[in-house]
């Protein structure tokens, strides 16, 4: 929890999803490790829609900015890889009050 409240009150300017903990999750699916949405919040605003994604894992199905695009719908595959990183460039610092992550 107290990691979750220094997040909430730091300035962020790239902000990186490590998905080492969800190969698990993909392994036993038989699936790569698949990421639907990325939303991190100053105030109301998303400032993570329409920002510029790159990973290490490359991609199987769809393309790194469905995962910024503000739809739930749309998914991206890692190609190849169960672990890796996310990193979403903010473009700016910004105060992150909440985030979420949709798999």
């Amino acid at each position: 929890m107290k990691k979750l409240k220094l997040l909430a009150m730091s300035l962020a300017a790239i902000m990186t999803v490590s998905t080492v903990g969800m190969g698990d999750y993909a392994a036993v699916k038989g699936d790569d490790t698949t990421t639907c949405e990325v939303s991190t919040f100053s105030g109301n605003e998303c400032v993570t829609y329409g920002k510029t994604v790159t990973s290490d894992m490359g991609v199987s199905s769809g393309s790194l900015s469905d995962i910024v695009d503000g739809n739930e719908n749309n998914l991206w595959i890692a190609g190849g890889r169960i672990t890796g990183t996310i990193t979403i460039d903010l473009g700016a610092y910004y105060k992150i009050s909440d985030f979420k992550i949709v798999f």
